[in-house]
């Protein structure tokens, strides 16, 4: 997964193990993702 965050300015890039997909890790990688996301934008703003 990878997304461009404009007020960033920067791409994050997160791997995921698809093998034995069952729809759930995918939930947790957007959580994850939300995540650094919002850590990365506290660090900005520091």
């Amino acid at each position: 997964m990878a997304e461009y965050h404009k007020d960033i300015d920067a791409v994050v890039v997160q791997f995921m193990n698809t093998t034995n997909f069952e729809g759930y890790p995918w939930n947790l990688l957007q959580i994850t993702h939300s995540r650094v996301v919002k850590i990365l934008r506290k660090a900005k703003d520091l």
